[in-house]
């Protein structure tokens, strides 16, 4: 676990703040932290919002907005809403798979992976391969071949989908860079979601939501070409990033196909610029560019009846992957992203009364070796080498497989022969004395048996129980504390999906139309994060959790119609 710092005394305390150090833990084990619930909020005097903003900066912990906070720029959203509106410095996700894709549909849904459905980025079947989450085999993407989207795998209404429900005129868009991202969020009753392909390169969008690609996006990206923003990334404030983070080029840090692990970064460079693209702080400009055109497009906030704009920032979880959350470069992104979002809203509160509620879908695991530097709990988790050592353990003791396909972070897929050879039970006590003396991992649970566990007294137990969906086969495989899983040996960088605070706790900050200062450094759920947004669209909210402070008073439940 990560040490909290309250920030009553934010602005006053900046050093002491950003570089004090955080008690280890053990790697096999984790107490819980009381969970602060909702209660009673009181009518706020503010008008009610025409357009919700709902963002979600992809991969960003609350132990980055904690420490990095005093550094951000004054005018951008997270500063302003620290001084001035609603933030909760720890919101904790209340399952295991803590990914992209389950993070955004957990947002806007109010529910828990386990059944909303969404309990992975990626699907693998014998028949299929390895294919995106969202990818239905139907419904094809506009300009890349082979490539198909919808939510079909989305088992709950989202806060969107509600929101077309009680008020049909009002209009809910998605923007996001990734697919999986921009799909789960929009629900299933959008007016449109888009998302950028690096193989086109730019924004697209499936047939599920448009019968072909609409002219004015094909206009768009013809007149917002990629190549015109591979510029080189250099780096706003070294000196400030080296007081705080140290050398520039940090143990573990990855050379995303030949981005470089040192400021200046040259996209045009790499080996695939449009993908690694996604990483530099250009692609959020992009991004936020495109989130212009469709509040344009279709009008968003300009009548009486609210709407909804979903925006993800994927360019903090690429930055993250890559470099980690205490790099020169993931502090960079943070900064120019955070300055380009208060522009954003700056521009929308000149036209109408807009509501803004930024979070994140997860946190992220800290660098391996930085961690074990520090005297931490920390390593790498590598599918292969798992893969190799099961299989061959499993052709001495049960014959000739082969017993296992791969892995794809979390789970663990058997092989048909396996699942066919009638000694499931024989292969799993041989999972589990694999586990017992491999440091990297915590445990390994059949899918089959987490979801007999939602009741459990053990917090493991019930957060992998609240991940797997209710047609997972697989096992789901939870790397030690501080260990990050990877299919490859040898790759760096890092990431998240586990049930480690670093990866589940992240921030809830709001400003603007119907929200009230509040400041709250105790833990609260996540589920809550849904019916704030809810609140401030003023709808009724259908499900137990209760807005999170700071949310304006939500419409009773009988007045869900």
């Amino acid at each position: 676990m990560y040490c909290q710092t309250p920030l009553s005394a934010l602005f006053a305390t900046f050093a002491a703040l950003s570089l004090s150090a955080c008690p280890s833990g053990g790697a096999k084990s984790q107490p819980e932290t009381p969970i602060v619930r909702g209660g009673e909020h009181e009518r706020v005097t503010e008008p009610s919002a025409k357009l919700v903003l709902g963002i979600v900066l992809d991969q960003l912990p609350s132990s980055a907005v904690l420490r990095f906070a005093p550094y951000l720029p004054k005018d951008g959203v997270i500063r302003r809403a620290i001084e001035r509106g609603m933030f909760h410095e720890r919101v904790r996700y209340g399952y295991a798979g803590t990914n992209t894709a389950p993070g955004h549909a957990s947002i806007y849904t109010g529910e828990l992976p386990a059944d909303h459905g969404i309990d992975r980025n990626d699907i693998y079947t014998s028949e299929t391969g390895r294919i995106q989450i969202v990818n239905d085999g139907k419904h094809a993407v506009f300009g890349v071949e082979g490539s198909f989207a919808s939510p079909f795998r989305l088992l709950k209404p989202t806060v969107g989908d509600l929101l077309r429900k009680q008020s049909p005129q009002s209009k809910v868009v998605s923007v996001s860079l990734k697919a999986r991202a921009a799909v789960v969020s929009g629900g299933q009753t959008p007016n449109f979601v888009t998302w950028y392909d690096p193989k086109i390169p730019g924004f697209t969008t499936s047939e599920f939501y448009a019968e072909s690609l609409p002219a004015w996006l094909a206009s768009w990206n013809a007149d917002n070409p990629v190549t015109e923003r591979l510029q080189p990334w250099t780096a706003e404030s070294p000196e400030l990033y080296k007081k705080l983070l140290g050398p520039d080029d940090a143990p573990g840090e990855s050379n995303w196909y030949g981005l470089g692990t040192t400021f200046p970064h040259d996209t045009a460079g790499t080996a695939k610029p449009e993908k690694t693209f996604v990483a530099t702080p250009y692609s959020m400009e992009y991004l936020l560019d495109m989130t212009r055109a469709v509040t344009k497009q279709y009008q968003l906030g300009e009548d009486k009846h609210p709407d909804l704009l979903m925006l993800s920032v994927s360019t903090t979880d690429y930055a993250g992957h890559s470099f980690g959350s205490s790099s020169w470069e993931y502090l960079d992104v943070l900064i120019k992203t955070d300055r380009a979002l208060g522009a954003l809203v700056r521009e929308l509160e000149a036209t109408t009364e807009v509501a803004v509620l930024l979070t994140s879908d997860h946190g992220g695991t800290p660098l391996a070796e930085q961690s074990i530097a520090e005297g931490k709990p920390g390593g790498r988790l590598y599918g292969d080498v798992m893969l190799e050592a099961l299989e061959s353990a499993a052709s001495k003791t049960l014959g000739k497989g082969p017993w296992f396909e791969t892995y794809i972070q979390p789970y663990l897929y058997l092989s048909e022969h396996a699942e066919s050879s009638g000694k499931l039970s024989e292969l799993r006590a041989l999972i589990d004395s694999y586990v017992r003396e491999d440091p990297a991992v915590q445990a390994v649970y059949p899918a089959s048996v987490a979801r007999t566990l939602r009741e459990s007294k053990n917090w493991l137990e019930r957060d992998v129980a609240n991940t797997v969906s209710p047609t997972a086969k697989a096992y789901f495989v939870v790397p030690a504390e501080g260990h990050v899983g990877s299919s490859v040996k040898g790759t760096l960088g890092t990431g998240h999906g586990t049930p480690w605070d670093a990866d589940r706790e992240v921030s809830v900050l709001g400003i603007g139309a119907g929200v009230h200062k509040v400041h709250k450094s105790s833990v609260s759920e996540q589920n809550r994060v849904a019916p704030t947004i809810a609140a401030l669209l003023n709808l009724a909210w259908p499900l137990p959790a209760a807005p999170l402070e700071g949310a304006p008073k939500p419409k009773a439940k009988n007045q869900n119609k």
